[in-house]
């Protein structure tokens, strides 16, 4: 018995994470779904593309929030100061251990 599956490809980009001399690890993407994502989902797919090596438990996402003021921040163990939720096309500063890249949805 033969059994098949449709397969519908998501739109996406390649995102590059870059670690040299000059930017130390630290990154600034724009998530680009056209869904609201939480930040350990976010982490979840940059880990799921580049891994652990990339993003481990001390590497962090971090959002400034206009309204407070305030970065928020969350690592990639699961801690931080909030699971701040990203809309589209808002900017985060992702801090790496290593180069790699991820794919992340597009519209």
């Amino acid at each position: 018995m033969i059994t098949t599956t449709n397969v519908t490809e998501v739109p996406h980009r390649i995102v590059e994470l870059v670690y040299n001399e000059n930017n130390k690890g630290y990154n600034y993407i724009a998530w680009t779904g056209n869904y609201t994502i939480n930040a350990s989902d976010l982490v979840f797919m940059i880990r799921r593309g580049a891994g652990e090596r990339v993003f481990p438990d001390d590497a962090f996402i971090a959002y400034f929030n206009t309204t407070s003021g305030d970065w928020e921040i969350f690592f990639g163990d699961g801690t931080g100061t909030t699971n701040f939720k990203l809309k589209q096309y808002e900017v985060v500063c992702v801090r790496v251990a290593d180069e790699g890249k991820f794919y992340m949805p597009v519209p």
